[in-house]
């Protein structure tokens, strides 16, 4: 991969909304029998995501209100829903990627990406099955990531890491909309 092109520190940072939060947590989500901290991933970095690119307080349980099951298909966050859904409540923009390189050219160009990804996002870190991060910026110290599972991982990851992750087989970019 080449280098990547850096814009600007990111200055502001999206909230830490956990799937564990005491405060939605329990909340029933995707099936009968789970909630959002077992199955909220994509439900929570979808709030992050809206909160940060809106300015506005968007949290987990204020979106599950907002769209309900309507992102989750057998079970699974949707992502593509998400995005239709930020897209018709917020006014964001969003363009599905299926490759890294395409994923990193929207990062450079200072869109956020809702990536699903399994294994580990650095080594020793928590291994998942099948995950939902937040990828919210980069700079010169490397790629900023949100992960609703994981509070200990918020410090930038090197580009070198971050194109080691076990990529899923989808990217959503994601921005505030344009006029």
């Amino acid at each position: 991969m080449k280098t990547p092109e850096i814009k600007d520190s990111p200055t502001q940072e999206p909230p830490l909304y956990y799937q564990a939060d005491e405060r939605w947590g329990g909340l029933p989500y995707a099936t009968a029998d789970s909630c959002i901290a077992e199955s909220g991933c994509g439900l929570c970095c979808a709030a992050m995501a809206a909160s940060y690119l809106t300015g506005e307080e968007i949290t987990p349980p204020v979106l599950l209100n907002l769209v309900g099951n309507r992102c989750v298909d057998g079970g699974v966050n949707h992502m593509g829903r998400f995005c239709d859904e930020l897209e018709a409540l917020y006014g964001l923009q969003w363009q599905d990627l299926w490759t890294l390189e395409d994923a990193e050219t929207y990062l450079r160009n200072g869109w956020g990406l809702l990536a699903g990804m399994s294994g580990s996002v650095y080594e020793g870190g928590a291994e998942y099955g099948a995950h939902v991060l937040y990828v919210w910026g980069c700079d010169e110290e490397g790629v900023y990531i949100r992960d609703s599972a994981a509070p200990s991982l918020q410090a930038p990851v090197t580009w070198e890491q971050f194109e080691a992750i076990d990529w899923g087989s989808y990217f959503y970019a994601i921005r505030e909309g344009q006029a």
